[in-house]
């Protein structure tokens, strides 16, 4: 399932600020303010912690474990955005942009910021409409990553935050499930620049 990427496509066109909550108007503040900020949100991880969690998704039907990766979006203006999959059920969901890793003290801030975003997915269960039918998703039962020194930092970074329990050990993942978010990422870019496209035509 791919979600809608007309408001994905948005900030690009100009119609509103898709921007997340923790990345808004980020320029007007110091590296060290927003780092401050972001590890004392306490309401994020205690929501975080009280989702349920179990082994397979509301449907029943696939593994409730999820594939999270730092990708590139081209289009003007360029950025890195949070790349989150469910492989099993070809889940996407897109949250960004992520501050550029230009040094030391960003690189930490861009961690805190990619950790903080993952939980917000899930306490937002990725969007979903609350009338919607099917329970939300509650926290996932394992998460990977494509990246051994990612996977520690933000595994480090969710247990500074207080992330309760073994989600704090974010998996690295294998070369199957690597393939499958590479072909997801590659359709949702695709059909982003066309989505692009059309509203400049």
């Amino acid at each position: 399932m791919l979600l809608p990427c007309d408001a994905w496509a948005a900030p690009y066109l100009n119609l509103h600020n898709f921007s997340f909550d923790l990345a808004t108007n980020i320029s007007k503040f110091s590296v060290s303010e927003i780092f401050t900020v972001l590890v004392m949100d306490t309401n994020q991880v205690y929501t975080f912690n009280k989702l349920p969690r179990k082994r397979l998704t509301p449907s029943g039907a696939v593994p409730n474990h999820w594939h999270f990766s730092v990708c590139h979006v081209p289009i003007s203006p360029p950025g890195d955005v949070l790349f989150l999959l469910n492989p099993a059920a070809r889940f996407v969901h897109v949250a960004g942009r992520l501050p550029s890793a230009s040094d030391t003290e960003t690189s930490k801030l861009r961690v805190v910021i990619l950790a903080m975003s993952l939980l917000m997915a899930f306490n937002r269960d990725m969007g979903n409409a609350p009338q919607t039918e099917m329970p939300p998703t509650g926290r996932p039962w394992s998460w990977a990553t494509n990246d051994a020194q990612l996977a520690g930092a933000v595994g480090e970074a969710l247990s500074s935050m207080g992330v309760e329990g073994p989600l704090v050990h974010v998996q690295v993942s294998g070369v199957e499930e690597n393939g499958i978010a590479d072909e997801e990422w590659r359709n949702f870019l695709r059909t982003l620049e066309q989505t692009v496209a059309r509203h400049k035509n």
